[in-house]
């Protein structure tokens, strides 16, 4: 649960849930980001357009989000078709080995949001060191940067793992 400070009183968001990856599942995931607030208390709006998976999900993810998927199968097995919701979304495979995502883990981020809240931080600025030697004719250059990755926001990804 995640701490959101509103002029009413702290409040709270969770970005997780449970649910097995399908249109209904996403359609699930926008509409209980519908329900997060900012911090002064309006509507947090975003527009959940990528989709995250895992290798083992991407046969998946490619019924869902391929091309050609505005009828999908997978909403009305009795008929055989059924209006896809989300036909428009991107995904993308994220993960491979021991890295990312394992399993039956799935995600959906707004891609504009999700750039804006995903920070580079320097602890030291690159920097480029020059070291004489002995020899007139050699120098050695010792490049330094030290850096952190993080995100300044949850609210623009939903994360899914049913297991």
């Amino acid at each position: 649960a995640h701490p959101v400070n509103t002029e009413d009183g702290a409040a709270t968001f969770s970005n997780i849930m449970g649910a097995e990856l399908s249109v209904s599942s996403i359609c699930q995931a926008q509409k209980q980001a519908s329900g997060f607030v900012t911090s002064d208390g309006l509507p947090f709006v975003c527009d959940f357009d990528l989709l995250l998976v895992s290798p083992e999900l991407e046969e998946t993810a490619r019924s869902i989000c391929g091309k050609n998927t505005e009828l999908s199968p997978m909403l009305n097995p009795e008929t055989g078709v059924g209006a896809n919701p989300v036909h428009g979304m991107n995904y993308i495979v994220v993960g491979g080995g021991n890295v990312g995502f394992k399993d039956e883990q799935w995600a959906v981020a707004d891609r504009a949001l999700l750039s804006e809240v995903f920070k580079l931080v320097y602890i030291t600025e690159p920097t480029v060191v020059v070291s004489p030697r002995d020899n007139p004719l050699m120098t050695d250059y010792i490049a330094y940067v030290d850096f952190a990755f993080g995100f300044g926001d949850a609210r623009p990804i939903l994360f899914s793992d049913p297991i």
